[in-house]
């Protein structure tokens, strides 16, 4: 059972995809799936994705499962996923807004030269990390910034710099642009917060503030590391 794929309209995935794909997969169900299957983890399924990608894409601890998956097929980390994107582990990881630090750290620790690696549209992990906007300096950014400086100079294939990124990742920025309102749209949102409850606006302002505080935290420190980006904005 360990080595059947499911039918195409379902990717094609062994189960060591499936578990690879579920956040909630038990550490002890991936090591059995690996014992029985080991070379799953040397097979892309129908989107030439390896299940050590899948893994990192859904930010999966690097302790209870990634690790695991690692060991079995250690060549996966530096390849990249078979298709259009060109992503490795590191880009996938970077994507994940839940991405655990150990996660980043350790794929990083492990390979760096994937902080070299740019995908498709000229992005490096370190453009798909200011994408996601609420990974923090503190808990990966800076480990993909250390194995790649240049990268914080280099633009993609949209012209746009990691800061650029994440700048228009401000809703601060959004709000003050001069672009006309829609009334009849404005209206009807005016009239859904009305409807909302006072705690719900108040929980919901809360999480935009802490993303904000994330996005602003972010751009200092690409500041800080280096201040020549700043003409080029």
């Amino acid at each position: 059972a360990a080595q059947s794929r499911t039918s195409g309209h379902f990717d094609n995935q062994l189960p060591l995809h499936l578990v690879a794909s579920n956040r909630n997969a038990k550490k002890q169900f991936i090591i059995k799936i690996l014992e029985q299957h080991p070379r799953g983890s040397q097979q892309a399924d129908k989107n030439g994705r390896l299940p050590l990608h899948l893994s990192c894409e859904l930010g999966m601890s690097w302790d209870n499962a990634v690790v695991h998956i690692h060991n079995a097929f250690q060549g996966a980390i530096q390849r990249r996923e078979e298709n259009g994107r060109g992503w490795t582990a590191l880009h996938m990881a970077a994507s994940c807004s839940d991405s655990d630090e150990t996660l980043l750290v350790n794929l990083v620790k492990l390979h760096p030269a994937n902080a070299s690696v740019s995908d498709a549209n000229g992005r490096f992990p370190l453009h798909i990390a200011c994408q996601t906007g609420v990974i923090s300096w503190e808990n990966g950014v800076s480990a993909i910034f250390d194995a790649n400086p240049s990268a914080l100079t280099s633009p993609d294939t949209c012209d746009m710099l990691p800061f650029h990124i994440v700048a228009f990742k401000s809703p601060s920025i959004v709000r003050s642009s001069s672009m006309p309102v829609d009334r009849p749209s404005a209206f009807k949102k005016q009239h859904r917060r009305i409807s909302r409850s006072v705690s719900a606006e108040a929980e919901e302002e809360i999480k935009r503030c802490k993303k904000e505080a994330k996005i602003v935290s972010l751009l200092y420190h690409l500041l800080k590391v280096n201040p020549t980006i700043l003409p080029k904005v």
